[in-house]
């Protein structure tokens, strides 16, 4: 678990950059490490139409919050 939390540590200035591959990486190592609301919250902050970032956030699926649903990817 140390390595996941590492990887939060080390994306988190991505993500509050608002970097839309930042936030969708975040997102993961948060689900890995089953802190789903924060991921989620994270989700939602996920700029959409970049085709690559809106295929990993889709890859959440139904574990999400519909992030993906909601962007009509």
């Amino acid at each position: 678990m140390g390595d996941i939390e590492a990887a939060v540590e080390q994306l988190r200035p991505l993500s509050d950059a608002n970097d839309a591959y930042g936030l969708a990486f975040e997102a993961l190592a948060l689900h890995l490490a089953g802190r789903f609301s924060q991921r989620d919250t994270l989700l939602r902050r996920v700029p959409g139409g970049d085709p690559d970032v809106d295929g990993l956030v889709a890859a959440f699926g139904k574990s999400s919050v519909g992030h993906a649903v909601e962007r009509d990817i």
